[in-house]
């Protein structure tokens, strides 16, 4: 019996489904966060989210696990585990029967998990948005001069110049806020300008008002030729108690970083996280990064239609980890015809090196090593 996969998908709501075993959810941004149903799971690491497509995804950010896949892969690993195969024949059978038993037709759907379909829907780069963003950057840039600490991590510890600075219009946001609302007030913008942009996020606790999004974390854009910011990250200080790391505006699409901004010619470094992307093109290489090792594969086919397919080199340059082995074999699943990746050296004047802003930071001869690199394999 033939099964069309997609509808089938779409009729099995993967939110409400993870809720049927367990999962407790609340909606965050475009989708759902709740503790990971495959590991213990001490904090909320797991997350559900709608693609580009309208599908439903999941993925564990825990770096102890880090599964996702979709609602199939869902159930079938919460029947088989570790040893789900989905091209299994009898595993993939025993998972449709799974589904077909938590039947959510349409006539007799009753939503555990409730949402807004419209507030799922990726919000639209406007020149209201841009302008928001913009004097939130500005505001974020001058309370980074008043912020030590801050300052000192992006100079000392990650020895960011000050043009990887200013050209990434990096800013600090404090735990108490900042005077942002007062000033594009002052701009002529109002609460629902500012909560469309994300920038502010109004309270789920009752009483108490509004909270500027990247509150206590340096604040960098993706930005155009022009420097004007394409999306916003925040990063949380060594030592701060957040959960994520990196946080992004989850109701707008997350570009691919580096690719507004690039060359039309030349060679380019495919990196796994935007700072390396960033010292990459401060040594005056084509670079754009994927945010993490699990990328979208919207992103990966858009790179290989914007550089793959316009005959121009592609060149992965991994992290020294786990992670970044199992990153390439995902990345050739989508993008065959890149390079070979550019492996760094594990050590440098006794310091690990785990990616290119590990060697910025050991060595001044950096750049040059990184050079020599490419002249091995004859791509500089």
């Amino acid at each position: 019996m033939s099964v069309d996969l997609q509808t089938l998908k779409r009729q099995h709501d993967l939110p409400n489904i993870a809720h049927t075993y367990g999962v407790e959810l609340r909606q965050c941004g475009r989708g759902f966060i709740g503790r990971c149903p495959f590991h213990d799971d001490h904090n909320p690491s797991f997350s559900i989210f709608m693609t580009s497509t309208g599908d439903w995804h999941f993925k564990c950010f825990s770096g102890s696990c880090g599964l996702s896949g979709d609602v199939l892969d869902f159930v079938g690993l919460m029947r088989f585990g570790q040893g789900w195969n989905p091209n299994d024949s009898d595993m993939f059978k025993e998972v449709l029967e799974l589904l077909g038993e938590k039947d959510m037709g349409a006539s007799e759907k009753k939503w555990v998990v409730e949402y807004s379909p419209e507030s799922l829907k990726v919000h639209e780069v406007t020149s209201t948005v841009r302008f928001v963003w913009d004097v939130a950057l500005n505001v974020y840039a001058e309370r980074l001069l008043k912020t030590p600490e801050a300052v000192a991590y992006l100079t000392q510890t990650r020895k960011l110049p000050l043009e990887i600075l200013r050209k990434y219009r990096f800013g600090y946001c404090p735990p108490e806020g900042t005077a942002l609302k007062y000033a594009l007030y002052a701009l002529g913008k109002r609460d629902r300008d500012l909560e469309y942009a994300s920038v502010f996020r109004p309270s789920k606790r009752s009483g108490q008002k509004d909270y500027e999004f990247f509150y206590g974390r340096i604040t960098f854009a993706d930005v155009d030729w022009h420097s004007r910011p394409t999306y916003v990250f925040g990063r949380s200080l060594p030592g701060a108690s957040s959960h994520n790391k990196y946080l992004g505006l989850a109701l707008f699409a997350k570009p691919v970083f580096g690719l507004a901004a690039l060359a039309s010619t030349g060679p380019v470094l495919l990196m796994e996280g935007p700072i390396n992307a960033m010292i990459a093109s401060y040594w005056g290489f084509n670079a754009i990064a994927l945010t993490g090792t699990n990328p979208s594969p919207a992103h990966l086919e858009e790179i290989e239609s914007r550089i793959v397919k316009r005959n121009r080199q592609l060149i992965p340059v991994l992290d020294n980890d786990e992670a970044g082995s199992v990153a390439i074999v995902k990345w050739r699943e989508y993008i065959p015809k890149m390079e070979d990746p550019i492996r760094l050296p594990a050590e440098v004047d006794g310091k690990l090196i785990k990616d290119i802003n590990d060697l910025h930071t050991a060595t001044k001869k950096g750049r040059q090593l990184f050079v020599n690199l490419l002249k091995k394999r004859r791509l500089a």
